[in-house]
């Protein structure tokens, strides 16, 4: 409760977050500014200021935002020294990923385009547990399953049949 209430503090509104600003340029780094406040300083900056005075750009805006920019930016500069914890990292480092043009094919595929929808050709059927896929079209007359292509955790987490052996060869005691 005791941590709930400093936070509750640190975060207070009023004064435009005083408390907060003023804990952010006396902590050490590296730390991690609260994002949605520097969101909202970066909007009413850009907002509440002309771009142009007189015909002439706004120089004073410009380093309203700089300075915003840079604090962030010195936040950046010093990493974070986190432990290696197994088998937390290795899952981390070997996640599988696919290709642009993977993310793409499956995009239209759960999210068919307004297009395809007017094709009597394509056929999408898709199980909203996210265990069964199936694609077909005038290009390509097979039926796919995610269950097939994947190897299925839980009803929302697939991974490639190449990670899911690498995963049960590994022995993460």
């Amino acid at each position: 409760m005791a941590t709930y209430s400093a936070l509750e503090k640190l975060l207070n509104s009023s004064g435009s977050y005083r408390h907060y600003r003023s804990t952010l340029k006396t902590c050490s780094t590296p730390c991690l500014p609260y994002l949605p406040i520097i969101l909202s300083d970066l909007t009413f900056m850009e907002d509440g200021n002309p771009d142009t005075i007189s015909h002439m750009i706004n120089f004073q805006k410009r380093e309203l935002i700089y300075r915003v920019i840079s604090e962030v930016q010195a936040t950046q500069q010093v990493k974070y020294d986190f432990p290696t914890v197994e088998p937390i990292h290795t899952l981390l480092i070997e996640l599988p990923s696919s290709s642009s043009e993977e993310l793409y094919q499956l995009s239209i595929q759960r999210e068919p385009r307004e297009s395809n929808n007017n094709n009597p050709n394509n056929n999408n059927n898709i199980n909203s547990g996210g265990s069964t896929l199936t694609a077909s079209s005038s290009t390509t007359s097979s039926n796919l399953s995610n269950s097939q292509q994947y190897g299925t955790i839980s009803n929302h987490v697939n991974i490639h049949p190449d990670m899911l052996k690498k995963l049960r060869d590994k022995d993460f005691r």
